[in-house]
């Protein structure tokens, strides 16, 4: 007994479904778009929030005993006995190589003799403690390169390189940041 109602046939019920499906298919992408595009932005202000606080750090030293990293830190590796910083002192590319002045908790851990080292060289250098940071910043690496340069009227400028690198990365800066500074 049929009381005036229709029922969907499977038919029309299955090309319903297809239609809705048609149409999530580009606004499931747009949503992966955004959330990729999300992702980026965050570390894009990561990294450069590292490279302003390093440039930041580096306005305190004063002009004359501005230096790169290597100048500043290389003997935080003399008489190392972990196999990859036996050379670091000695070299500057392997020492930017294994070199990183984000240390997190686990890398205190895992180097104690080392971060010492380098807990004592920061303070000497930028005259304040060093601060251990979150780990979630565990896939960047910093490090900075000062170079000298003079101006057409021989004036000494100092060009603070700030790179920093994103795990997976390690030959090309994923971000750098560049100020020239002078006496």
């Amino acid at each position: 007994m049929n009381f005036g109602r229709r029922a969907f046939t499977f038919m029309e019920i299955m090309a319903t479904v297809g239609l809705i499906g048609i149409a999530l298919v580009p606004l499931l992408r747009l949503l992966l778009i955004g959330k990729s595009g999300s992702i980026q932005s965050g570390k894009f202000l990561i990294v450069s929030n590292l490279a302003r606080e390093k440039i930041q750090e580096s306005l305190v030293i004063p002009f004359g005993q501005l230096k790169e990293d290597y100048l500043n830190f290389r003997l935080i590796y003399k008489d190392c006995m972990i196999p990859e910083f036996s050379d670091a002192e000695k070299n500057r590319e392997i020492f930017y190589s294994v070199f990183n002045d984000v240390w997190l908790d686990e890398d205190r851990r895992k180097y104690p003799q080392v971060f010492e080292k380098f807990k004592e060289t920061y303070l000497n250098v930028y005259g304040q403690e060093y601060l251990i940071y979150p780990d979630y910043l565990k896939e960047y690496k910093r490090f900075t390169i000062v170079e000298e340069e003079y101006t057409k009227k021989k004036k000494l400028i100092k060009k603070v390189n700030v790179h920093i690198f994103l795990e997976g990365t390690k030959n090309e800066a994923a971000f750098t940041l560049t100020q020239h500074l002078a006496e």
